[in-house]
């Protein structure tokens, strides 16, 4: 009974993950980073399936294919390409994370499994992760996965579910590329280093270290099938050696630019690791949640130091992390052997007002002048009854609650009151100050009725372009320049599309053969365009 009772929780938490975060995307505009991962399908629903993916027809080094075959499978599968069926694949990985998370804390504790999911929701670059394309987050599911596998082992002692782990880590690798299966990799290495299993530790690396360089081989003979000699430098530079160049941030960028982008669980997550080896210092006794934050730590702490040594940084590179992060401050929050009691009131508190604080913050916008153009997709009149309702409810808890229940219950409506805030409130504001198929749309119409041709002039053709092409109803190739030359010499009818920053060049060399026909604003970025007098 209760194996079906851990099943059934674990299919409901995967289930509601993708209906909740499926919700209102089919008919939002793709912004900021996903365009990239957008134009990939795009080209690949025009071209035919590859490799690698493409941009503007050239190959892109940096990615396998596999995540763009997803998401045009998808595509197809439903009948054209959309945000919904673009994000599907991010959807469904962030499903496999939130549910094997809560199994992972359902090993020690089932309070801890759902707590952790808690955690997980009241983190913002978490919950803005979910609705993107994001290959991070596949990784991030794939690494938890591997936890599980390798935990469920020693716990349940279960040796046939061990071999689960290879497939996990060839997955890794046909997403993300070497990166993809280094980070599950050393998960269960460190793992393996902590419980002092050693011979597990060399058996299973030797094998991990076998699927890494058949995966690395079979890399190159695909980059030289595709494109050559060139494109396999290309290649092992994007995904091998460029991320081992000397680091243009320092090594502890991630120790502590992550405390703002991974909170609360990241910040909570060190403080209780600080207190934990405290008081195992001072008791030298460890219980099982002692122990179990050290499993948890060593997760966390193999990707951030792991992760600090390539040149480039992004705080989405350690998301993978996030879950050790999460279920470390569900196991202190709900223990009763752990101390460090004022910790926890301070963080029921802020469960507490949590409600209040949005109900504000939907009172702001709507009585501010600076925000009501933002027009949200809900009446302010439904939002304040959210979280008033949920506020009451936060009372009655606390008044009406068992002792034992009072912190999950707590935690529990404190996510569901940031998960609605984050989806009707912060995305709307973030998809309107992100906005640019509206301007791309109309620029597209006085081109076509002009028959010209479209330039880009100065901009990085992995930037600001790609923005601006997904939203293009024509298959039209645009033409890059960075000479006013070039411009003069065209004879062509042509739009100059170019940041306010370089439009200067334009105004001042060539004012006499292009006109300013209109300054508008793609994403954060404010354009220029001219036309040919």
């Amino acid at each position: 009974m209760n194996t079906i009772r851990i099943k059934l929780s674990a299919f409901l938490i995967f289930v509601m993950t993708i209906v909740i975060f499926s919700t209102r995307l089919s008919q939002q505009e793709i912004i900021a980073f996903d365009s990239r991962f957008y134009l990939f399908a795009q080209e690949m629903l025009r071209n035919g399936w590859s490799w690698f993916p493409t941009t503007y027809g050239e190959w892109y080094p940096d990615y396998p294919a596999t995540s763009t075959w997803l998401i045009v499978g998808i595509a197809k599968l439903f009948g054209g390409l959309n945000k919904i069926s673009a994000l599907l694949p991010t959807i469904f990985f962030s499903a496999l994370t939130l549910t094997f998370t809560y199994l992972i804390g359902r090993l020690q504790r089932e309070r801890i499994g759902w707590a952790a999911i808690f955690f997980l929701l009241l983190t913002l670059f978490f919950m803005r992760t979910i609705r993107s394309i994001s290959l991070d987050m596949m990784i991030t599911a794939i690494t938890t996965m591997t936890f599980y596998v390798v935990h469920a082992n020693e716990v349940l002692q279960k040796s046939k579910r061990i071999l689960w782990i290879y497939p996990l880590f060839l997955l890794g690798f046909l997403i993300r590329g070497p990166i993809g299966l280094v980070m599950p990799v050393g998960v269960m290495c460190a793992y393996y280093l902590v419980t002092k299993n050693y011979s597990s530790l060399i058996k299973r690396g030797m094998i991990a270290l076998f699927i890494l360089l058949s995966c690395i081989g079979l890399l190159i003979l695909l980059a030289d099938y595709v494109g050559g000699g060139l494109f396999i430098k290309d290649v092992l530079r994007m995904q091998v050696f460029g991320r081992l160049e000397t680091a243009s941030l320092p090594r502890y960028f991630y120790f502590i630019d992550g405390f703002g982008s991974y909170a609360l669980a990241y910040p909570v997550a060190v403080i209780v690791l600080f207190a934990v080896v405290w008081q195992w210092f001072k008791s030298r006794t460890l219980t099982p949640d002692m122990r179990f934050i050290f499993l948890l730590s060593s997760w966390a702490i193999i990707i951030l130091i792991g992760m600090s040594v390539p040149a480039d940084k992004k705080v989405r590179y350690i998301l993978p992390m996030l879950p050790a992060c999460a279920l470390i401050a569900a196991t202190f929050y709900t223990s009763q052997t752990l101390r460090f009691s004022w910790l926890k009131k301070l963080l029921s508190a802020i469960f507490f007002i949590l409600p209040t604080l949005f109900f504000a913050a939907i009172y702001w916008i709507a009585h501010t002048n600076e925000t009501k153009s933002l027009s949200l997709p809900i009446a302010f009149h439904f939002c304040f009854l959210i979280f008033l309702l949920l506020q009451l409810l936060q009372i009655f808890v606390l008044w009406k609650g068992k002792r034992d229940d009072l912190a999950i219950y707590l935690l529990g409506i404190a996510a569901i009151a940031f998960t609605f805030f984050y989806l009707f409130v912060m995305e709307p504001a973030q998809l309107f100050l992100s906005r640019g198929r509206d301007a791309v749309q109309t620029i597209e119409r006085l081109r076509a009725m002009d028959h010209a041709k479209l330039i880009f002039y100065r901009e990085n053709p992995d930037g600001l372009p790609i923005k601006y092409v997904i939203n293009m109803n024509t298959t039209e190739p645009p033409i890059y320049t960075s000479s006013l030359d070039e411009l003069k010499k065209s004879h062509d009818a042509i739009y100059v599309v170019t940041s306010t920053s370089y439009s200067n060049d334009i105004d001042v060399g060539l004012k006499n053969e292009f006109k300013k026909i209109m300054t508008t604003k793609i994403a954060h970025v404010d354009i220029v365009v001219y036309k040919r007098t």
